[in-house]
């Protein structure tokens, strides 16, 4: 999760849901009826927002018993319906250990942008 020092000045952080797309929201708030059907147990969840005055977005954190390939793979069909970000569904989806980390952030964005160099140089 980032802190307030990771941002620029005109960013804040926020404990509710602003993201970009609804389906990553969707997913958020379903998670738990979704890993049933994957046969995997949703240990933790967790949400991020992030908002300037030109963009804002959410980052979803799961956290799995066991590896999220399945998760993955679940994620990538419902948010995409293909195996990459699109122009209608511009999220990405990172894996870091058994955490599926979900940034719902439009396509060209900063904050997208300074998340993921948090995440990897985590």
């Amino acid at each position: 999760m980032l802190v307030k020092s990771d941002l620029p000045t005109d960013y804040i952080l926020l404990d509710y849901d602003i993201s970009y797309d609804i389906k990553a929201s969707s997913l958020y708030n379903k998670i738990e009826l979704y890993s049933k059907f994957l046969k995997i147990k949703v240990l933790e969840k967790k949400c991020q927002s992030i908002k300037s005055p030109n963009e804002k977005g959410t980052v979803y954190f799961f956290l799995f018993n066991e590896s999220v390939d399945k998760a993955k793979i679940f994620a990538q069909d419902y948010i995409w319906e293909a195996k990459h970000p699109n122009n209608e569904h511009p999220d990405e989806i990172m894996v870091k250990g058994n955490t599926l980390i979900v940034l719902s952030f439009a396509k060209n964005s900063i904050i997208k942008d300074l998340v993921k160099l948090k995440i990897q140089s985590n």
